[in-house]
């Protein structure tokens, strides 16, 4: 199972612009936002913005980076 990230913006009143498609063998999963310092101590980690597999797992979890994300998808998975 490959896991690839291309790059988004997301157009947000929060400041949190920067995303990422999380893409899964080619089809889309999820999309995860980076917060901004808004969101204090979690400034630059990833937030799962949307999930789009039967069971959603991960939906509204936050990584400290997109590793740790590819991580929890694998684990998820087995």
């Amino acid at each position: 199972m490959a896991i690839t990230f291309e790059p988004a913006r997301l157009d947000s009143a929060f400041g949190d612009s920067e995303a990422v498609l999380a893409l899964r063998d080619g089809r889309l999963f999820a999309v995860l936002s980076r917060l901004g310092d808004l969101h204090g101590t979690l400034f630059g980690h990833w937030y799962v913005e949307a999930a789009f597999t039967v069971d959603q797992q991960g939906l509204g979890a936050v990584f400290p980076n997109l590793d740790a994300f590819e991580a929890h998808v694998q684990r998820q998975m087995t």
